[in-house]
C-alpha cells in the first residue's frame, strides 16, 4: 500500500496480541489534516504559528466563508424584516384609507335627509 511512508510511530497502537490496530487510511487521513490545517496549533507556545495558519489560503477561505455566512444571516433577517414591516404598513394604510372612505360615505349618507 501507498502509505506507509507516512506512518508516524506516535500513530501505531498494537493490541494484546500485538496487531496494529489503526488502519492505514486512518493514519493517511491524519497526516493530510496535519498538512491541510495548520490552524491547529498550541496558541500559547506557537503563537507564530498560529498567525501563519490564519494568513494560510486555507483558513483564510475558512474564515471568510464563516464571516460571509453571518454577514449573509443578518443580511437576510434584515431584509425579512423591513419587507413584513412593509407590507404589513402597507396594508393597514389601505384598510385605514378604506374605513375613512366608508365613514365619509356613512356621514354623507346619514346627513341628507
Amino acid at each position: 500500500s501507498g502509505y506507509c511512508n507516512n506512518i508516524k510511530y506516535r500513530d501505531i497502537k498494537y493490541n494484546n496480541k500485538g496487531h496494529i490496530i489503526n488502519k492505514q487510511s486512518k493514519i493517511y487521513l491524519t497526516d493530510q489534516i496535519d498538512q491541510i490545517t495548520p490552524l491547529v496549533v498550541d496558541i500559547n507556545t506557537q503563537a507564530d504559528g498560529f498567525i501563519e495558519g490564519l494568513t494560510s489560503s486555507f483558513s483564510s477561505r475558512l474564515i471568510g466563508t464563516l464571516v460571509g455566512n453571518v454577514l449573509a444571516a443578518f443580511l437576510l433577517k434584515y431584509l425579512a424584516d423591513n419587507l413584513w414591516n412593509f407590507l404589513t404598513s402597507t396594508f393597514s394604510n389601505n384598510n385605514n384609507n378604506i374605513n375613512i372612505n366608508n365613514s365619509k360615505k356613512n356621514a354623507n349618507s346619514k346627513a341628507i335627509p
